[in-house]
């Protein structure tokens, strides 16, 4: 009678492409990712989206993320 959905949230695609690059190489670890507004315009997704996103990310211990500052950083060695 139903099937299953496949569309994503969108906070999950930004996660995906973020881990991948980590895993690819693309990301140093210690480096920092681009500022909030600049990621804003890179994914075309909201400023509370990327944040869901990041949270996502910190919590599985991907980045850092500096209170405040909203800078994040890749932190696996």
């Amino acid at each position: 009678m139903f099937q299953e959905v496949r569309q994503n949230r969108v906070f999950q695609d930004v996660v995906a492409q973020v881990e991948e690059a980590i895993l690819q190489g693309e990301l140093k670890a210690g480096s920092r990712l681009p500022a909030e507004r600049e990621l804003v315009a890179i994914f075309k997704a909201s400023r509370g989206t990327l944040r869901e996103a990041l949270r996502v990310l910190e919590q599985k211990g991907l980045i850092d993320i500096k209170t405040g500052s909203r800078e994040a950083r890749w932190s696996r060695t």
